[in-house]
């Protein structure tokens, strides 16, 4: 009589951080609150930020019970003297928040991916990127954002930038991508 063995298959987390892009230079620390389906290695999309940055992608799929991983590679980027930015899903605001404030030293400042409350972390300059529900961060337009959004990392202030919601539905197909900036109601714009 032969045993048959079950096997179960359980979602895994890629390894986390993952490293990309260049050895020193700025950076970015990129929060996601799950693995783009499909995908072991950073997104196409972000290719090209790759050859500008220190990418560290960072799965946090457990919110602030995996902040140590998010602290460990703030760290190596402190060590490096890297102008640092971090990326982060919307849901994943209060991990990001609690980075900033542990390392205002490094981290110049907090880009969010996503509708929900703006974080107020003291001392940086906090902006918002796509203001929709559930933001893929490895769609093309919404890096594209993120990549406005970083290079504007050396202004002071507080910035918005914007990207329709049905440009991102693909509702307007072709249309141009369009991106807003404000200041903030507080004036540090």
């Amino acid at each position: 009589m032969q045993e048959h063995a079950t096997r179960t298959t359980t979602p895994t987390t890629p390894a986390t951080p993952l490293w990309r892009g260049l050895e020193y230079g700025p950076a970015a620390v990129v929060l996601v609150p799950r693995p783009v389906r499909g995908l072991s290695d950073l997104p196409e999309s972000w290719q090209s930020l790759a050859q500008r940055f220190q990418v560290a992608w960072c799965v946090v799929p457990d919110g602030v019970e995996s902040l140590h991983r998010v602290e460990d590679v703030v760290e190596t980027l402190a060590d490096r003297n890297s102008h640092t930015q971090v990326v982060a899903h919307a849901s994943l605001a209060d991990v990001a928040a609690r980075v900033v404030a542990e390392f205002g030293e490094t981290v110049q400042g907090l880009i969010l991916v996503g509708a929900g409350e703006l974080p107020e972390p003291g001392g940086v300059r906090v902006r918002r990127v796509v203001d929709v529900e559930e933001p893929d961060l490895a769609d093309e337009f919404v890096v594209a954002a993120i990549e406005r959004a970083l290079r504007t990392g050396v202004r002071a202030g507080r910035v918005s930038v914007g990207l329709p919601a049905a440009r991102l539905s693909g509702a307007v197909g072709g249309a141009p991508l369009r991106v807003r900036h404000s200041a903030s109601p507080a004036g540090l714009g």
